[in-house]
């Protein structure tokens, strides 16, 4: 059982999650966060995995996970590709970013 979102009560603030990695297309997931937590005044929180211990966030805060889809041959990824079969776990939205989007095509969205 999860713990209930809290990002939108009193005294909380929503968060943006952002998985950073080597990835031509993390700056986009940046991007599209930055600019939406900038527009509904919300925070972005990075998380750079080292060495992946623990797969459960403890921050009731966090609103969203973002994550940026690859547009090469390989796929979007092995994150995005893994989330489908893991989707439906998590206890809040997932947004995942095309990595072709530029600057402007993101700000309308966010």
């Amino acid at each position: 059982m999860s713990a209930k979102r809290r990002s939108y009560e009193a005294g909380h603030k929503p968060k943006y999650l952002v998985v950073i990695d080597e990835s031509p297309e993390c700056d986009r997931a940046v991007y599209y966060a930055s600019r939406r937590a900038a527009r509904t005044g919300a925070s972005v929180l990075m998380l750079l995995v080292i060495e992946p211990h623990d797969r459960h966030h403890e921050d009731e805060d966090i609103a969203t996970l973002v994550l940026a889809a690859g547009t090469g041959k390989d796929g979007p990824g092995p994150l995005v590709a893994s989330l489908s079969k893991t989707a439906g776990e998590y206890p809040i939205p997932v947004a995942i970013v095309p990595a072709h989007l530029g600057d402007e095509e993101l700000d309308a969205l966010s």
